[in-house]
This record gives structure tokens, sequence and C-alpha cells, in this order.
């Protein structure tokens, strides 16, 4: 769930906030590295990483969950070293 507008206590957040930016340094081969909490923090924001896709990109929640997917999987632009 977003954070109400202008209130980034957390990494989904500010993820969020900047959305924009975030999607066009991705499209242009960005990297994304997430470590930290694997229980709580990790999930939301690969969560809304997903989010971001399909903003930008207007395909299903399906979809986007899928590129996502594969994108960590395949090309290693998104990797989580995260603990329980």
């Amino acid at each position: 769930m977003p954070a109400p507008q202008g209130d980034v206590r957390f990494v989904q957040h500010r993820l969020w906030q900047d959305r924009v930016e975030v999607a066009a340094l991705f499209r242009q081969g960005a990297h994304v590295y997430v470590c930290g909490d694997g229980r709580h923090m990790a999930p939301e924001v690969r969560e809304t990483f997903i989010r971001i896709y399909r903003e930008s990109t207007g395909t299903s929640a399906e979809i986007a969950k899928s590129r996502v997917d594969r994108i960590e999987q395949e090309t290693g632009r998104y990797v989580a070293d995260v603990f329980a």
C-alpha cells in the first residue's frame, strides 16, 4: 500500500514517490540490489517494483509480476540479499 503523499517512512515509499525516475533508470539498464529484512521490507519493495513496472508499461498485474520474475531470474538486474 502506498504511503500518504509526502510520507516517506520506508524504502518502498521512497521508491513509489520516485517511481517515474526509477522506471526510467530501469529502462536504461539499472541494476537493483535489495538488502535487509526478508520478512517485511524485501517483499514490500518487490511489490513496489511490480507496481512501478505495471504503471510505467500499462500492463496487467500478472504480466508485470511475470516480467519482474524474469528480470530477477534471468538477467540478475534485481537481486535480493535478505535475512529472515
